[in-house]
């Protein structure tokens, strides 16, 4: 089936103005702190918290918002195009792809959601978890395909709290998904539901609210992880050691050496 992709309208200069002061902010932070620009390694400025003004405007299958919102949020630069934002407690990235961008979960953050996406399309949405804040925002993308693991595809068609998707495509772990030019490879990490998914693309893993960072920038797994299978969870780690990724980008930023250290928590 073919998908007609979608990006979120943007309205007039008064957007642009917005963006632009958010990117100039974003942009000073990183000269700060000597980090370059397309030719920069993997970065998540962590320190690099500005606040983005977003005007909305009257979208298709969704309820115009007037005047304009704001949010602060934590912005991510990553390799090849790579960006995302942290903003209440949870993080949503696109991936560029040809003729647009693949969108790992919607967040609940409109104003971080339209930020980051500006008027790129969005090909596909690649959800991480029934968790409802993962698809929060399903109603600003109503033609573009949400890809759910099977498992957690009731939960995300009967959302509680806001629309549901309108396009549901059940995925299998371990199975490819290609679109506009990338492979996506869902993996199955049992946790924040039945179908908790980490998403592989060209040895970046997306890990969802499967892992967290310490501040001491080590990496640990979610409590809810391990709460209630532990054998499990373990035994989903161990998958991953079949798949070559280099970067986790987690729900609250990313980790280097990532396959060592998803290997060690593995073995404990």
């Amino acid at each position: 089936m073919r998908y007609s992709p979608t990006s979120i309208p943007a309205p007039s200069a008064e957007r642009a103005a917005a963006e632009r002061a958010g990117a100039s902010a974003l942009s000073e932070v990183a000269a700060a702190r000597g980090i370059g620009g397309a030719t920069s390694s993997l970065a998540v400025l962590s320190a690099a918290v500005v606040t983005l003004a977003v005007c909305a405007a009257p979208l298709v299958g969704a309820i115009a918002v007037a005047g304009c919102a704001t949010t602060t949020a934590a912005r991510v630069e990553g390799p090849a195009g790579i960006r995302g934002v942290q903003a209440r407690g949870a993080a949503i990235y696109t991936i560029p792809a040809e003729g647009g961008v693949l969108l790992v979960d919607t967040g609940a953050d409109e104003a971080a959601l339209r930020a980051l996406i500006g008027q790129r399309e969005v090909l596909a949405v690649l959800v991480t978890s029934g968790r409802p804040e993962r698809t929060a925002l399903a109603s600003l993308l109503p033609s573009v395909p949400f890809l759910v693991a099977r498992q957690d595809v009731p939960a995300v068609k009967n959302a509680v709290g806001h629309a549901a998707p309108r396009i549901v495509v059940p995925v299998e772990s371990g199975e490819p998904q290609s679109k506009g030019g990338r492979v996506a490879r869902a993996i199955r990490l049992p946790g924040a539901g039945p179908g908790a998914t980490a998403w592989l693309v060209d040895g970046v893993l997306f890990g969802g609210e499967a892992f967290e960072r310490r501040s001491d920038g080590a990496l640990a797994l979610a409590s809810w992880f391990t709460g209630s299978d532990e054998e499990a969870a373990h035994a989903a780690l161990a998958r991953l050691a079949f798949y070559d990724f280099d970067i986790l980008l987690a729900a609250d930023g990313r980790v280097d050496d990532a396959k060592e250290k998803v290997g060690a928590l593995a073995a404990r």
